[in-house]
């Protein structure tokens, strides 16, 4: 699993921030990873189950009601990712991440739509040699929404780099000037060595 969804997590929990979900609980943070792995299933995403030992979200409704799952991991045909930082309590940050563990098959519960009136029930194991189904609208909103973010940022960086090379451009327009007007000797080392103490124009 060599792709990054981070943005995805991103988007989900932008959604549920503006429904105003409150993020209290384990079962608060399942909010967010219950919805990653329904719009990556796809890719073969599955709810990680957990024992109840392990520190997780005790489902009270869905196709899984009573089993308890992870609340800030989801598994994957070739690994799992954890896609929470300080998920649930006692900090209940869930800020996005996209920490891969490659450790083979993941077994799991399927994902389903959390959002649904009715949740269906949980999909048949599917033939392993079947091309994968393609992504729904919403995880190809998330993806473009990630890479708007990531082209502002190099936007950003393209203007500062401008911004130097005009300073660059500046200096050298100066010494070439100075140095057609007669500047010779000393004075001329001067502006080969350090261009950006040139006294201004007059």
């Amino acid at each position: 699993m060599t792709e990054n969804y981070r943005s995805v997590v991103q988007a989900v929990k932008a959604e549920l921030n503006a429904r105003g979900q409150r993020w209290e609980t384990n079962c608060d943070a399942f909010q967010i990873t219950g919805r990653v792995a329904w719009r990556l299933r796809p890719y073969g995403a599955v709810l990680l189950v957990k024992s109840p030992a392990q520190n997780g979200c005790n489902l009270s409704s869905g196709p899984h009601a009573g089993k308890r799952v992870g609340h800030d991991a989801i598994g994957f045909p070739d690994g799992w990712v954890d896609i929470l930082i300080s998920g649930g309590p006692p900090d209940n940050i869930n800020g996005p991440t996209w920490d891969w563990h490659p450790s083979g098959p993941q077994s799991g519960l399927a994902p389903w739509d959390l959002d649904a009136g009715l949740a269906p029930a949980p999909a048949e194991e599917e033939d392993q040699e079947q091309p994968p189904a393609a992504p729904d609208q919403q995880l190809l909103t998330a993806l473009v929404n990630g890479l708007a973010v990531q082209v502002s940022d190099l936007n950003a960086k393209h203007a500062v780099l401008s911004g130097r090379v005009e300073k660059v451009l500046l200096y050298l327009d100066r010494i070439e000037r100075r140095v057609k007007g007669g500047v010779k000797g000393r004075a001329a080392l001067n502006l080969h060595l350090s261009p950006d103490r040139l006294p201004e124009d007059p």
